[in-house]
């Protein structure tokens, strides 16, 4: 996304896990949203892997939902 786009975001919360093959960009995009003066919500959950969303029976999932 060029910067000039990034500038105009709106708030944005940004979620990523421990184990996510998508961790680096959610980290990446948390990184220019912060750089443009963007507000940001940005939470990286310890112990969970993608989609952990759809296993909320690990205690890690629980910990993540209740962050939310």
């Amino acid at each position: 996304m060029p910067e000039d786009m990034i500038a105009k975001l709106p708030p944005t919360i940004v979620m990523t896990s421990e184990f996510d093959f998508f961790c680096r960009d959610a980290n990446c995009f948390a990184t220019r949203l912060e750089s443009k003066g963007r507000p940001l919500d940005f939470y990286s959950h310890p112990g969970t892997m993608h989609v952990y969303e759809y296993f909320a029976t690990e205690e890690s999932s629980k910990y993540a939902h209740a962050q939310l």
